[in-house]
């Protein structure tokens, strides 16, 4: 039986049929260029969101107002922004103005629309594959590939998306050790950076990172306020498309994401769709983009580094990498109150504090907890946490659903069900819990922590074909893995 559209989202959708993509502007900026927005919803509402893409050499922003290809992705990272309006009512029509699509990039935007809005989709009980017509302008022109687009400045040249997490501070500090490097050739990317991914990044030893501000138009959350629909979107797809930009503007080869093979496993089934929190990280995402990509003529080559390896594997490299210990945070309570407040007030930031900015009791706090058990003692821990998240009132709940005990994983960026378990299974084992955590664990999991399941060592040891790396970057992640097992 196909599910219905609840009354709710029924309602919006009949009084805001249309969304348009009116219009987006390139103009100079005081340190790069400015990217301006407009998007309208009928009958009456109108968002202009705009972005900054940063330059390292200002001087040289006057090219960028005439060049096709800055034109193009431009134009493409408006598609991605709109989303985040559309989810507000949902309009069963997309008219795009602002630019042409063909058939194969119109069959892009609505795989990304359904999957990268999974999330959305379920929270708010919307079927996935409601009524929606993606319609292009016909009367503009056709994008044709560009010949004579501006070339890298080195085939060795990378641009590092930082988050303030663990995983790209691992990239970070790995990428420091390729061979032949040029540190002229190496920079960090940010986009509306919390104080963390600004610390790891001096923390790392880089230069001044490039950095990119992301404004919403204010009424987004006024509607929201409302009552009007809100939910997850596909940030790392809108990533993608800026960094790119950026890289090209600033003349890097590579963009590079620090998204590990497990963020490809989904949270739930949901009227035949596998929905996945994380679906913008995926491998599935990653492939789409990069034929895109390809298809545009687009001379950077955005992949990610650490897509062959796992999140136990993530986490046994960073906690050789003490120096960073304190700086992490991947807590997304903080994160997104830091990011909500720089997008809605343009507040500076601040260096990242010594302690604090974990909650230590949220599903990311005591999924990070449960596998940096593995590898540090509690003593490290509870430094890193201010807290001890086992001790907390959600603990043994959250670490249930993390483990597969629930109707669904957390809707977070986390690992496997099978990496939680062979995480428990490992710290009980070696009771390197107290005794009373281990005990409430070994209840909880029961017949879920059995032997069946792989080992912590056998997770430790994988590597995943899937994924895109040239064979220098293949060799120092390799490598990395392979001193670790000494």
């Amino acid at each position: 039986m196909a599910l219905a559209v609840p009354e709710k989202a029924m309602r919006l959708r009949e009084q805001h049929q249309v969304l348009r993509y009116e219009s987006y502007t390139i103009v100079p900026g005081e340190s790069g260029i400015i990217l301006e927005y407009h998007i309208s919803i009928s009958p009456n509402l109108d968002f202009k969101p705009r972005l900054t893409i940063p330059l390292q050499d200002a001087s040289s922003r006057s090219w960028t107002q005439n060049d096709p290809l800055v034109h193009r992705l431009a134009f493409l990272i408006g598609m991605v922004e709109l989303l985040s309006y559309w989810k507000t009512c949902c309009p069963a029509t997309i008219e795009v103005s602002a630019g042409a699509l063909d058939d194969h990039e119109l069959a892009f935007w609505e795989s990304l629309l359904r999957h990268g809005l999974g999330e959305f989709f379920f929270t708010n009980q919307i079927p996935p594959d409601i009524d929606i017509g993606i319609t292009s302008n016909s009367s503009n022109k056709p994008w044709d590939r560009c010949n004579t687009i501006r070339q890298p400045r080195s085939e060795k040249s990378f641009m590092v998306l930082v988050g303030g997490g663990k995983d790209s501070i691992l990239t970070l500090e790995l990428l420091k050790k390729l061979e032949g490097i040029d540190t002229n050739n190496l920079v960090a990317f940010a986009l509306n950076p919390i104080p963390a991914s600004l610390e790891s990044i001096k923390v790392a030893g880089y230069g001044e990172p490039l950095v990119s501000t992301r404004h919403l138009d204010p009424l987004l959350r006024d509607l929201n306020a409302c009552g009007y629909l809100n939910g997850h979107t596909p940030f790392s797809a809108l990533l993608a498309f800026v960094a790119s930009l950026t890289a090209y503007i600033n003349g890097f080869k590579y963009v590079l994401a620090s998204n590990e093979s497990s963020a490809s496993e989904g949270n739930v089934e949901f009227n035949g769709v596998n929905i996945n929190h994380q679906y913008s990280k995926s491998f599935e995402f990653e492939t789409h983009f990069k034929e895109y990509a390809s298809r545009l003529g687009i001379p950077v080559d955005y992949l990610s580094f650490l897509r062959p390896i796992n999140e136990l594997q993530i986490c046994a490299l960073f906690s050789a990498i003490p120096k960073q210990h304190q700086v992490f945070r991947s807590c997304n309570r903080e994160q997104t109150t830091i990011a909500r407040n720089r997008s809605q007030t343009g507040a500076p930031t601040t260096p990242a504090p010594k302690r604090g900015g974990w909650c230590a009791n949220c599903p990311k706090c005591v999924f990070t907890y449960l596998c940096l058990s593995c590898f540090l003692p509690q003593e490290r821990l509870i430094e890193i946490f201010g807290d001890d998240p086992s001790a907390q009132s959600e603990f043994l709940n959250l670490a249930a659903e993390l483990a597969g005990l629930s109707a669904h994983k957390p809707f977070e960026c986390v690992g496997t069900y099978e990496e939680v378990r062979a995480c428990i299974a490992h710290l009980c084992a070696n009771s390197k819990l107290r005794k009373d955590v281990i005990n409430n664990l070994e209840r909880l999991m029961g017949h879920a922590i059995d032997k069946s399941s792989d080992s912590l060592e056998q997770l430790l040891s994988n590597w995943n074909g899937q994924h895109f790396l040239p064979p220098d970057l293949e060799s120092l992640l390799h490598g990395a893995l392979t001193a670790l097992r000494g």
